[in-house]
């Protein structure tokens, strides 16, 4: 979990997602700023949930989640990547394969390169220095 106040409202909501907006380490795991780890996940110690990650109902994550990421089943596997807003991107899975998303609800652009997304004017500032 998060922290105190993450365990407390899963009490009194079952059926809701938790969502985390400040960078966190908790017993040997480490979740990025604004997660959301829906009902009944798990995360393994010693695992680390990057930014914007999704991790689905149910979900064991056994290994490190990347910004972005949408994590579904047991063991925990990458089936697609999110905006920061909530709605699923249009990028592939593969890795080898560079490309560009918009955003359809926000208009944020991202940019996938070697397997990695990021916000558009993160990679634009990265690749200039």
């Amino acid at each position: 979990m998060c922290s105190a106040a993450h365990r407390w409202s899963l009490r009194t909501s079952p059926t809701r997602a938790v969502t985390c907006r400040a960078k966190t380490s908790i017993g040997g795991r480490s979740y990025g700023a604004a997660h959301l780890l829906a009902r009944n996940a798990t995360v393994v110690c010693g695992n680390t949930i990057g930014r914007y990650a999704f991790i689905g109902a149910g979900a064991v994550v056994t290994r490190d989640i990347p910004d972005f990421a949408l994590i579904v089943g047991n063991p925990g596997r990458l089936v697609g990547w999110m905006c920061q807003c909530g709605i699923k991107l249009d990028l592939s899975r593969d890795a080898q394969k560079d490309e560009q998303a918009t955003c359809n609800a926000c208009g944020a652009s991202y940019v996938k390169r070697d397997g990695v997304v990021s916000e558009a004017a993160d990679a634009n500032a990265t690749t200039k220095n």
